[in-house]
């Protein structure tokens, strides 16, 4: 679903600190309109989380090949009690926490990995976002594939302890792995400024 983003969706990006038009450009992000609905296989009156995307930032998911094989919608509401949705396993050719999110655009030999799409927009190409800091076992196997692996989830404790625990099974594998501290407080990497981030890029040998 999704149609080219309009001025809210701008607004809104742009408050985040990302350039509407680039992000479109870049990670072919659409808008939902305020009555956007998904066919979810259900009827339309029955309450289920994920049949509405209404107000939602429409964010492709890509495979290895570049091919679109799911999304994700985004609130751009202040309090949206879901920030993100997902599309129905049954309706989309594969599941989300089977993907390392803009892998199709990254090196073969290292990554960063970062929580979400956001962040991942942040750190740029050569990054990968995992949909949150718990991962799956199809996860963790393309993250072992790397010859180098770098943690940077959020710096809270919880998701550091969280990177710790899948930095030791993705170095199992037989990758180099590193967790990393970006000491943000509560600040994510989707919340740094450009120049921040190019600085965090540039530390972590992504440039």
């Amino acid at each position: 679903p999704g149609t080219p983003l309009t001025a809210q969706y701008s607004r809104y990006l742009d408050s985040r600190g990302f350039d509407p038009d680039w992000v479109a450009r870049e990670h072919g992000v659409l808008a939902a309109g305020p009555r956007c609905v998904w066919d979810a296989g259900l009827p339309l009156d029955e309450d289920w989380k994920g049949q509405w995307f209404s107000d939602r930032l429409i964010i492709p998911i890509h495979d290895s090949t570049g091919r679109v094989v799911n999304f994700q919608g985004r609130s751009i509401l202040k309090d949206p009690k879901i920030r993100y949705k997902g599309a129905r396993v049954d309706k989309v050719p594969m599941h989300h926490k089977h993907l390392l999110y803009g892998a199709h655009k990254g090196r073969s030999d290292r990554v960063v990995v970062v929580e979400g799409v956001m962040d991942q927009w942040k750190m740029g190409r050569g990054s990968v976002a995992t949909f949150g800091t718990s991962l799956t076992i199809h996860q963790i196997r393309l993250l072992g594939a790397y010859r180098r692996v770098l943690f940077c989830f959020d710096s809270e404790p919880p998701a550091q302890a969280k990177a710790a625990r899948w930095a030791r099974e993705v170095a199992a594998l037989g990758a180099s792995v590193e967790v990393v501290d970006l000491e943000l407080g509560d600040r994510d990497p989707g919340d740094l400024t450009d120049s921040e981030a190019a600085g965090v890029r540039r530390e972590l040998g992504l440039d």
